[in-house]
């Protein structure tokens, strides 16, 4: 199941339109994303080349909190590498062959899956919990107030 409508949907969904076990949903709404983020098996989580470290994508904190694995295309070190360097996996844009065999040993190991998706939500619950994360805004706040 794809979701979205991203830059590359009319592309992607033209290139996969004689293939039956792909489909193309729309975003959901907050309310159902929780329950849309829980029925996957693997998030792809493509990231444009350009954009390396400028954004941080909000949608990996749920990915990573489904407890499913995260399958990044991005720079091997950018923010993105460094957070899923023990819960997901991360090929380059350079290598589609690489990226395509890392993706089917993905698939094909669910104990591999189920590991990396465990780490993936223990990771999600340690730093992106909201009561930790304000709590660490809030100390970052007072330390710039000493200043």
């Amino acid at each position: 199941m794809i979701c979205g409508h991203g830059a590359c949907y009319s592309r992607l969904k033209n290139s996969a339109k004689h293939l039956d076990n792909i489909h193309f949903i729309s975003l959901v709404s907050d309310q159902h994303l929780n329950d849309l983020l829980n029925l996957a098996d693997i998030h792809i989580l493509p990231q444009k080349r350009q954009m390396r470290d400028w954004v941080m994508p909000s949608k990996l904190s749920g990915m990573m909190a489904s407890g499913k694995p995260v399958f990044a295309i991005s720079h091997h070190q950018s923010a993105i590498a460094d957070i899923l360097k023990d819960s997901g996996m991360v090929v380059t844009h350079q290598n589609d062959e690489l990226l395509a065999r890392q993706l089917l040993q993905l698939i094909n190991n669910p104990h591999l899956r189920a590991q990396l998706g465990n780490q993936a939500r223990q990771y999600a619950c340690k730093h992106f919990d909201r009561q930790i994360v304000l709590r660490q805004l809030d100390s970052l706040l007072c330390q710039l107030g000493k200043r």
